[in-house]
């Protein structure tokens, strides 16, 4: 039995036949760019111009030959840096007898090609001004909003595209306080606090046991760098919510990390959580703030909103598109030369149905007035230092923003070549680190899926 062609197959196939049709003209090629979303397909000479060809495929009998005018315009916009021509080819395809039915490998196809259509601007003003008018309806229903307040000792801002009202406001105060009821350990009434003051009746709730979850996944994939039982050694060091330790010496260190150890606590089936010693201090402040951003998330879905990005500390939360501007949400790294009052970015990219977050050494820091010895706020809960490795930053783009700020915060502490063997292994995660090399020198490493998503 013949399998249907896949999105990948139907592209190379639709590819071929443009091709084919660019070499009997007696183009010259010189890029191919096959990867279904990297753009133009054909980069072409002929009779000493420069041709660029966007190869799109369609589902036969729909019209091959109707285009994105709005993407097109960028890619002519891009082709005009280059002098230039551009092209659309619209290859339709579909099942030999049945249109209803997929395309079958080694099976009879239908196919629509009518050529290159070369692109001009008066072409895409003019497909513009239909769109325009068609959907200035919709368009019109749809408000932006911008909300912005505080919230995990920092700030958020929240922006939506909406045509029905709600009150917004409330339900994110909501949200907020029943994760702080839950999980902050700056809080002394919230739950966590009373676990790690020793109360052991306290029943945790869903969004306790959900943060767990995610925790555990971490530690595992991380090696146990991520460990959210390292509360005690970020007390220690002064990063917490107690006073550091005055003295911190190897005696004092062993007597700390004993408490360290995410396998000495659990969650017991009555919903309690168990600790070998009653000492353990809980912090999950590395993953609540995404979780509380994808909570946040939830809300909005929970209120028919599509199109919105969540930005609170820092950390990103995007759904859809910026409906305003017509495209996918973007988002930047921040360059670690950056100061508080002037930020600057090395890297622009694209963020769609996504959470991001990032960590740093760079600015969170303390320096002991006695000894002047400087303390980093990422902790190694393997070895109990808050010691500066290679890694000066790690960005890190998962499917929550949980995942992401947990994963961020066990790069830090895993240290370049560790973090880098376990990016490569995590699926659907995605990071961009930067570390200095054995002589110092500032560098940076990008996943494969980071790549793609960098605005060039």
């Amino acid at each position: 039995m013949s399998l249907p062609l896949t999105k990948q197959e139907l592209h190379n196939l639709a590819m071929n036949i443009v091709g084919e049709d660019m070499k009997s003209q007696g183009f010259e090629f010189l890029g191919v760019n096959s990867k279904i979303g990297k753009d133009p397909q054909f980069v072409g000479l002929k009779n000493k111009d420069l041709h660029f060809v966007i190869v799109r495929v369609s589902h036969y009998p729909d019209d091959a030959n109707a285009y994105d005018p709005v993407f097109m315009q960028t890619i002519k916009e891009h082709a005009n840096g280059f002098e230039a021509k551009t092209y659309y080819a619209g290859v339709g395809l579909g099942h030999g007898k049945d249109y209803a039915k997929p395309v079958l490998k080694d099976q009879e196809y239908t196919m629509v090609y009518k050529g290159l259509q070369e692109i001009k601007m008066k072409q895409i003003i003019a497909f513009l001004i239909f769109i325009i008018l068609a959907s200035c309806k919709s368009e019109d229903s749809l408000e932006k909003k911008v909300l912005q307040g505080n919230a995990f000792g920092t700030t958020y801002t929240i922006q939506y595209f909406t045509n029905s009202s709600f009150d917004a406001q409330k339900q994110i105060d909501s949200v907020l306080y029943r994760v702080n009821k839950s999980m902050s350990t700056y809080i002394y009434q919230s739950d966590i606090s009373k676990i790690n003051r020793g109360d052991s009746t306290i029943v945790v709730d869903a969004l306790f046991k959900d943060v767990w979850q995610i925790s555990e996944i971490v530690h595992k994939n991380s090696l146990g760098y991520f460990d959210p039982t390292v509360g005690s050694l970020r007390n220690l060091y002064g990063f917490g919510d107690t006073p550091y330790h005055e003295t911190i010496n190897a005696k004092v260190l062993d007597s700390v990390s004993a408490l360290v150890g995410f396998n000495k606590a659990s969650i017991k089936k009555n919903g309690t959580v168990h600790k070998d010693n009653p000492n353990i201090y809980l912090d999950f402040n590395a993953v609540a703030k995404g979780y509380g951003i994808d909570c946040l998330g939830t809300m909005l879905n929970s209120n028919n909103i599509t199109d919105y990005i969540i930005e609170l500390g820092g950390e990103v939360l995007a759904k859809g598109i910026n409906i305003s501007k017509n495209r996918p949400w973007t988002s930047a790294v921040e360059a670690i030369v950056s100061q508080v009052d002037n930020r600057k970015a090395v890297v622009y990219f694209t963020l769609q149905d996504r959470g991001l977050a990032g960590s740093g050494n760079y600015r969170k820091y303390r320096i002991d007035d006695s000894t002047g010895k400087k303390y980093v706020h990422t902790i190694n809960p393997l070895t109990g230092l808050a010691e500066q490795n290679n890694v000066t930053s790690a960005t890190i783009i998962a499917p929550t923003c949980a995942l992401a700020d947990a994963y961020a915060t066990a790069c830090m502490a895993m240290g370049f070549e560790k973090a880098k063997a376990m990016l490569e292994t995590l699926k659907d995660v995605d990071g961009y680190v930067t570390y200095v090399d054995a002589n110092q020198d500032p560098k940076s490493y990008s996943t494969k899926g980071f790549e793609d998503l960098i605005l060039k």
